[in-house]
Parts: C-alpha cells; sequence; structure tokens
C-alpha cells in the first residue's frame, strides 16, 4: 500500500508540472505575440460654424490593444455607432481600443474653429493616431457646409471635388498618415500633378518639375502638396509646403519631407533626416554640416558600398532610422565601428571609424582612452593616453605640453617640430590629429617617440613603454 500511495503521488505530482508547463507556454505564447503594427483610415470632416465635426475609422486593426493618440483640444470624443459593432472595443474612458476581433472601430470628435479663418487655416496633426504604429492607407472627405469655398489640402492626392449651393466636397485618398489640414481662401489651379506631389499657384517649368517628380518617386515617397508664390502665410508641413519660390533650398526641403514620409525619423535631428535624404538622392540636400556630413561618406565609401548602403535604406521604408542605427548600417558595410552620424548631429565632427577592442596599458586594463581609424592612420586620443601613463598634458594655441617627473615634451602647433628634455627634434609631419576638440597622436609616432611597444590580437591592444614611462 505505501508503494502505491507512493507512485500515485508521484504521478500526481507529474501531472501538475506538467499542466503548469503547459499554462506556462500557453501564456508565453501569448505575450510573444506580435501584430502588424500599421492600420488603414477613413475620416469624415464636415466644417461647421467654430467647429470640425470628424468621425474616423480605423481598419485592419490587430486583435491587441491599440492606445489612441488625440489631438490637442479637441472635444466631445464619442463612439461612432454605424452599426452594432463600430465601438464594441472601444473602452469606458475613450482612450483605447481593448483586445478583440473586430478590425474595424470608429469614433467622433469635434476641433474647435475660429468663426473668421482669415486668409488661411493651417492645423497640425489635426486627427487622432494609434500610439506606436504607422497609418498604411488614408481615405479623406471633406464637407463644408459653411460655404466659405477655398481650397482644403491635406497632403493626399485630391481624387475628386463637388460644388453645390449649399455644401462643397472634396475627397482625397493616399497613402500614409494625414498629419496636417490646410485651408486657403484664394482657390488655385493645378500646374503640375504627378504620382508623387501636386503642385499649386505659380506655373513650373516642364523639365523642373518633372526632374523634381523623378527623384520623389526613385525613392517612392508619399504624396506632397506644393502651393508656390501666392500666399503670403508661409507653411512648412510635413506634406503640405507653401513657398514664395521653388528655388533649390526649398526643393531639397521638398526632399527631405518626402523621405520622412517613408521613415520614422527623430525631429531632433535634423542631420540624420538630411543625411538619409542625401544617400537616397545621391546628392547634397540641407545645412552646411549635413552637406558636409554627405561629402565625408562619399570619400569614405566605395561606390559599391554606397549603393549597399542606398539599398539597405530602401529596405528600411517604414521603419525608424536614428543617428545611431545609420551608424550602424554604414559600420556594417565596412566591417568596423562608427559613430560619425550621431556625432554630427550636434557638431561638425570628421569621418572615423572607432577601435572597439580592450586598451591593456603596461599590464593594466584601460576604459576612456579613445582610439580612432582615419585614413590609413590609427590615432589615440593624446590627452586620456598620456594622463594613464603619468604624464600631465595641456595646451594653448601654439604647443602641447606632456610633462612628467622625468620627461617633458612640447609639441610645436605652428611648425613640425617637437622639443624633447630642452632638445630639439624636426618632424617631416605633425604626429598630432585635431578631431573635434581633443588632441590625437599617430600610432607610429607613439612608438618612436614615446617608446611604446603595441601589439594587437582580436581582443585587445597592449601597449608597454619600453624605458619605463612614467607610469607606475
Amino acid at each position: 500500500m505505501k508503494n502505491s500511495s507512493r507512485i500515485v503521488g508521484l504521478l500526481l505530482l507529474v501531472n501538475i508540472a506538467l499542466v503548469y508547463m503547459h499554462y506556462s507556454l500557453m501564456a508565453d505564447a501569448n505575450e510573444s505575440t506580435e501584430y502588424p503594427q500599421t492600420y488603414n483610415q477613413e475620416i469624415e470632416v464636415i466644417n461647421r460654424a467654430e467647429t470640425i465635426i470628424v468621425k474616423q475609422h480605423f481598419t485592419n486593426l490587430h486583435p491587441g490593444r491599440h492606445e489612441l493618440v488625440f489631438p490637442k483640444n479637441v472635444q466631445n470624443i464619442a463612439c461612432y455607432k454605424e452599426k452594432d459593432t463600430s465601438c464594441s472595443r472601444l473602452n469606458d474612458n475613450s482612450t483605447a481600443f481593448i483586445e478583440g476581433e473586430q478590425s474595424a472601430q470608429s469614433i467622433s470628435y469635434e476641433i474647435p474653429t475660429e468663426s473668421k479663418y482669415g486668409a488661411s487655416l493651417f492645423i497640425k496633426d489635426p486627427f487622432v493616431t494609434i500610439r506606436n504604429e504607422t497609418t498604411n492607407k488614408s481615405l479623406l472627405h471633406i464637407t463644408d457646409e459653411q460655404g466659405i469655398g477655398g481650397m482644403w489640402l491635406s497632403g493626399l492626392k485630391l481624387i475628386g471635388k463637388k460644388q453645390t449651393e449649399l455644401i462643397n466636397y472634396a475627397f482625397y485618398k493616399g497613402n500614409g498618415p494625414i498629419t496636417e489640414l490646410y485651408w486657403q481662401k484664394d482657390p488655385l489651379p493645378v500646374t503640375h500633378q504627378a504620382k508623387e506631389l501636386t503642385i499649386y499657384g505659380q506655373k513650373l517649368d516642364k523639365e523642373q518639375g518633372e526632374q523634381l517628380a523623378n527623384s520623389l518617386a526613385e525613392v517612392k515617397t508619399d504624396h506632397l502638396d506644393v502651393i508656390i508664390g501666392t500666399s503670403k502665410k508661409h507653411v512648412q508641413g510635413d506634406r503640405i509646403v507653401v513657398v514664395d519660390e521653388l528655388n533649390t533650398t526649398s526643393i531639397h526641403q521638398l526632399y527631405e519631407k518626402a523621405i520622412r514620409t517613408q521613415y520614422a525619423l527623430p525631429r531632433e535631428e535634423l542631420v540624420t533626416a538630411q543625411l538619409t535624404t542625401s544617400i537616397l538622392l545621391d546628392e547634397p540636400v540641407g545645412a552646411t554640416r549635413s552637406k558636409r556630413a554627405y561629402e565625408m561618406l562619399k570619400n569614405e565609401l566605395t561606390k559599391v558600398e554606397f549603393d549597399q548602403l542606398q539599398l539597405v535604406l530602401m529596405n528600411k521604408r517604414g521603419g525608424q532610422i536614428d543617428a545611431a542605427g545609420l551608424d550602424g548600417m554604414i559600420g556594417e558595410l565596412k566591417g568596423m565601428s562608427t559613430s560619425f552620424v550621431q556625432k554630427n548631429v550636434n557638431e561638425s565632427f570628421p569621418f572615423v571609424f572607432e577601435e572597439t577592442r580592450e586598451i591593456v596599458l603596461n599590464g593594466k586594463e584601460q576604459e576612456g582612452i579613445p582610439v580612432v581609424m582615419k585614413g590609413k592612420q590609427t590615432l589615440y586620443a593624446l590627452n586620456a593616453l598620456l594622463t594613464a601613463m603619468g604624464y600631465e598634458v595641456s595646451s594653448n594655441e601654439r604647443s602641447i605640453y606632456v610633462q612628467g617627473t622625468q620627461e617633458d615634451y612640447r609639441f610645436s602647433l605652428r611648425d613640425p617640430f617637437y622639443v624633447h628634455n630642452e632638445k630639439k627634434h624636426t618632424l617631416r609631419e605633425a604626429p598630432y590629429v585635431r578631431i573635434g576638440n581633443a588632441y590625437y597622436f599617430d600610432e607610429d609616432a607613439l612608438r618612436r617617440i614615446f617608446h611604446l611597444s603595441i601589439q594587437k590580437n582580436d581582443e585587445q591592444i597592449v601597449m608597454t613603454s619600453l624605458n619605463g614611462g612614467e607610469s607606475e
């Protein structure tokens, strides 16, 4: 009996363990479910006195939870019930669509406006979005019940419009989100139209318009609306631009905005956006720092590598790109690490690759000694390295001073020579390079002047003072 009881007890424990493992695996499977982070939308806009009424329909929603992001100052948020399931997933405080199988949900809300629009009206981020998800396709219906006339733009392509005595109606369709809504009192003729952009107002040279459209087509951008030379108020939206004229600067701005429709680029990283645009178009675009960064990158990469970088970026369409990510793409092509783009976000910085191997100096592991490769040179951060060796390092506009208990050096910043313990030595070229705010010393010069042995393996750079140096 005792043996039977033990066997029964053992089987019971095994069954409990198996049930636990089964449900644990099920829970893990549920937690790890990955849904496509895209959705489609159809938006109805009704313009009335002092308010814009919005009915927004989300489709292609995945079964997981969706957090809603509302524009500023919206009012009267509510369910828009076309059928019984229209709001079945909308939570009680209308801030999210909860888990469920219904892939289509609808809401309504109001956007307060001034009773008098004036000559134009621009609303940034007018509609609800879903946090951390991307709009795939958008449809937009605009019905003006005030009879104010004029023209409405949304960044989407205008498909058709109809005007009656009581209302004006327009229908728009396109890829991507609707990030702004623009109204202008004076309607303008379309002077150039293509899949990638519509230009209103000032007549555009046919060749210039085709070249602009072709460039945008190459990088497969979402549609843009451009008004030229007929409005006193300039607008620089994501997909709507109002400018005095279409010149080199404004064209480059259009390119950058077009690229932003295809990638999630940080707004604060202007250089990243402009450099990405330059790479895709293969021409310098943007501010001086961005153009300089593009030229340095072109000089560093071979044609094959540059073409590969373009292809990698094209394959990233729809995803996020920041400075670190772009550095990673460049580094992977070269098989080396770089933070070139990250450093150029806030200042002009030369193109260098960074050594990732551990530094060992006189038998001790070191941290905080930057080592970079610039062209054919390997360069060590002078202050960090020599301080670790026991020297004191300082500089002014004329010289770099390296002082130790047994040895003193002065390197001229004006002429190719240095002084070691009061003895002058002439150099064929300066052994240092200024990178950013720091001086870097050439590896061969370190060996020769400071009597350093530098040995390298796959994981370490081992440095040893042959004459004992100043280190302990």
